[in-house]
């Protein structure tokens, strides 16, 4: 079962709780990233996401999930005509 504990500041509001699964799926939407400001139980004030250890998993894989940007080129020699 999954702890639906985070809370996330989305356009000045506070929305949630999420669990961490449901964070990704914010991340893969990006609607969730490292500047994203959170907050849990114990927390003392809202946190950006970035500096919060435990969501370090999450960030990592969001970021590594991207598609490169438009334009991009991948590989050596890649774009060459």
């Amino acid at each position: 079962m999954d702890d639906f504990r985070w809370y996330v500041a989305e356009q000045g509001r506070r929305v949630g709780p999420f669990s961490d699964g449901q964070l990704a799926g914010l991340a893969g939407e990006g609607r969730f990233g490292p500047a994203t400001r959170v907050w849990r139980k114990g927390f003392d004030g809202w946190r950006r996401a970035g500096d919060v250890e435990e969501l370090a998993p999450i960030l990592i894989s969001a970021a590594v999930a991207e598609p490169p940007a438009e334009g991009a080129t991948e590989g050596p020699g890649a774009g060459e005509t």
